[in-house]
């Protein structure tokens, strides 16, 4: 016999001295917070990383403002002091890179915990991995041939795809966690921000791309071309961060709904 609950809405079926089946939004049976106690961890050091990767963007963001600033006064004036605050804005972008990184740590340890309860969480883990391999083997490249960051880069590019995809995946696990443990709220609006994320991370990516692609290849003949190389690099750069602090924003508070019905329930 079929079972509905007070509003009528469908809940499993009674099977005589057997305890009904109460199925989860996406049509699975619905489950305890405490089966997944690996996505608990998973879910919380994302929430934890976000907040870093946040602070750190608008840092960097800070940082490429600051810059072009300072490079539109060193064209036109070449005024010591302000070659002296370049140097410490690169500094200030240096320091939002490294805390960027300790978010992806603190972000993998979390997905290797999780892989085992999510597919989703494995592939992402698998997907984090590939992309600081890639970077790695760009950072090489770039120490080898001693260049100045300005040149064009396949491997930074497919890196950087590479987290883009991985946080994709994670998000649309979580999503589906949140369905299975009942909190169908904190799905939607992962699924809202999932939506949103793949238009804005496309753009992100095109603008890192012209970042360095579309800077002329004779750059390097004169002092002022270098300036102005650079100033149209970091300009770009400073709009696809400014996008990444939005998308980032979003997450914090997906996770932050995701952490919140684990601590909840």
């Amino acid at each position: 016999m079929d079972v509905f609950d007070e509003e009528g809405n469908y809940i499993g079926k009674d099977k005589g001295n057997e305890v009904p089946v109460i199925m989860a939004s996406d049509g699975m049976p619905l489950r305890s917070p405490d089966d997944f106690p690996k996505t608990k961890k998973c879910i919380k050091n994302y929430y934890i990383s976000v907040i870093i990767v946040v602070i750190a963007t608008a840092i960097i963001c800070g940082g490429y403002f600051w810059m072009i600033s300072l490079i539109g006064r060193i064209m036109d004036t070449y005024n010591r002091m302000d070659i002296y605050n370049l140097d410490r804005a690169m500094k200030l972008v240096t320091y939002g890179g490294f805390a960027v990184f300790v978010a992806a740590i603190i972000r993998i340890v979390g997905l290797y915990s999780g892989r085992t309860e999510h597919n989703g969480y494995r592939d992402a883990f698998t997907f984090c991995i590939l992309g600081i391999g890639l970077s790695v083997i760009d950072t090489i490249i770039n120490a080898v041939r001693g260049t100045d960051g300005l040149d064009f880069s396949y491997f930074s590019i497919a890196s950087s795809i590479c987290g883009y995809i991985a946080l994709f995946l994670a998000l649309k696990a979580t999503s589906e966690t949140m369905r299975r443990i009942g909190a169908d709220d904190a799905a939607k609006f992962g699924d809202r921000v999932r939506t949103f994320m793949v238009p804005a991370l496309a753009i992100d990516i095109v603008l890192s791309v012209y970042s360095t692609a579309g800077i002329p290849s004779d750059f390097r003949r004169s002092t002022a071309k270098m300036f102005e190389a650079l100033k149209q690099s970091v300009s770009v750069l400073a709009v696809a961060f400014f996008i990444e602090i939005v998308v980032n924003v979003l997450l914090w508070i997906a996770y932050k709904k995701a952490n919140d019905e684990f601590s909840r329930r």
